[in-house]
Parts: structure tokens; sequence; C-alpha cells
């Protein structure tokens, strides 16, 4: 990160050193994340429940569609060629509960699961024209991710008053790459109209934070925290079914039911569509 200033410093210097156009992008629109191995422990933890336990309401809401921004400062390096230097947002949020009976008990368990990360690329972007108005951008790149997944994970029963609360946070990086299309109508000198669609690839390879649990029995309660703790995704058996789970823990789940057992991994790759504005100096 420390190289980053001095990066976007030698950029803005060669570009006006050399007298180049320079180009402001803003944008913004939804965006689809894979989240491919939390989405299917979601999913499985309900099926699970259904069955095992007696009966079971609610339904697995999967973490995939969010919101992204990007804004972009774009310098020509020749005559169809820029380079761009970028940042952004990205944000997606979904909340699941799960109630089930089982040996005569109740229990509720809701699942927050809340992500959020910044992206800072370096684009090289390819200009082609359609005509006066129109031109189509094709652009490639690399991402650095600043990234922070937060769960919280809540269960309440009525046995014994049991409730429980867990609360994690994980900050982490990830390098990724990025690559799209896209269609700008000028609508006068130095201003058009951007809509583009934008692949992305980025995984984060271990998901590792604080975890914060709270836990009360009878009208007694504790609370504790540890560091390093991680997202850990196993297999388990029911009624001749695997299913994959999760679980937060600063230890490996154990025990003859958990098998295949893995740290979790949150894989950033997806889609974006936005729409915005483009400035040209």
């Amino acid at each position: 990160m420390k190289k980053f200033p001095i990066f976007v410093l030698a950029l803005l210097t060669a570009v006006g050193a050399a007298n180049a156009a320079v180009s402001v992008k803003l944008s913004l629109g939804p965006a689809f994340l894979s989240l491919a191995q939390y989405n299917s422990a979601l999913t499985g933890t309900f099926d699970y429940y259904r069955a095992a336990a007696d009966s079971v309401t609610g339904a697995a809401r999967s973490l995939h569609w969010g919101c992204g921004c990007s804004g972009e400062i774009i310098a020509s390096i020749g005559p169809s060629l820029s380079l761009g230097l970028g940042a952004g947002c990205l944000r997606a949020s979904r909340e699941s509960t799960l109630s089930y009976a089982s040996l005569g008990f109740n229990t509720e368990e809701t699942y927050r699961p809340k992500f959020a990360a910044i992206p800072l690329s370096l684009t090289l972007h390819y200009s082609y024209p359609l005509g006066k108005s129109f031109r189509l951008d094709f652009f490639g790149g690399g991402v650095y991710y600043l990234t922070t997944f937060r769960h919280e994970f809540l269960v309440a029963s009525n046995f014994f008053s049991y409730k429980q609360t867990q609360d994690f946070i994980s900050r982490t990086d990830a390098f990724g790459l990025r690559g799209g299309l896209g269609l700008e109508l000028v609508l006068f000198h130095g201003f058009a109209l951007v809509l583009e669609a934008e692949g992305r690839y980025a995984v984060i390879p271990e998901v590792r934070g604080d975890l914060t649990t709270q836990e009360s029995l009878s009208g007694s309660s504790a609370q504790n925290t540890v560091h390093n703790a991680f997202l850990w995704i196993y297999n388990q058996s029911e009624g001749g079914q695997t299913y994959t789970r999760m679980v937060l823990s600063q230890n490996q789940p154990f025990g003859s039911s958990a098998a295949n057992i893995r740290k979790g991994q949150i894989d950033l790759s997806g889609i974006s569509a936005r729409a915005g504005i483009k400035f040209t100096f």
C-alpha cells in the first residue's frame, strides 16, 4: 500500500509531462458476487436441519447481489490506448432465519453476513469509435482489494432460555483481475454517458479474524473474544446424505460426524453492471 501513492504521483507526473488528455469517469450499479463456498455452506446447513430436526421453517437466502461504485482517472498513452487508475466500493449483505424443533425444544438461528471491499485498480483501455457519438471501450487490468467480511450468528432456544450471539469480523486483502466492455455516448465535447459491464476474478484463500461470543443460560451470561478465529467449512452426514456446513471458531470442528474439514474462502469473482458519466479535459 505504501507504493500506491508513489505510483499515482509518478503517473500524474508522466501525464503532465506528455500533455496527454485526461478523463474522469464516475459510475455505479448492481454487482453479483460468487461467494460460492459460503453460500453452499449456508444452504447445506438449512438442508441438514430439514433432514435432522422434527420440523423446520425458513429458507437460506444466498448472499450474491450487492452494489458497487467506481471512480477512475484515465490518461491517454496513444491514439486508442489509455491507462486508468481507479478506486471504488463493493458491498453486499443479506439475512437468513432458520427455526426448527427437536426433542421438544424450539430453536431459532439467524445468519447476517455482510461483505464490503475497496478495489484499487490499474487498467488498460482500448477505445474503438462507432461514428461521431459512440465509442466502445475494451478494458482489462489488475485489482487490489481491501476487504471486510462480517458475520453475525444468533441463536435463541427455549432450552433453559439459552441465547448465543457470535460477531465475526475479518479484514484482509487480495489481488485479482478485471475486464469488460463499455459503451460511451458523447453528448458534447468533453462529456459522455457511460454504460459498462465488468467481470472480476479474486479469491481470499483464508478468512481469519476476531470472534466475539456472548452466551446466556438460565439468567447467567458470559462473553469471550478470540483472535485468529477462522471460517471453517466441513461435511456432515445425516440420513445417508452429506451436507456442507460451516462454523466460526479458533479451532477446527471435531467429532466423527465432521469430515473434509477445510478453511473457508471468500470468492469475490462475479460481474458488475454500471452506468455513469465521463469528463475529458
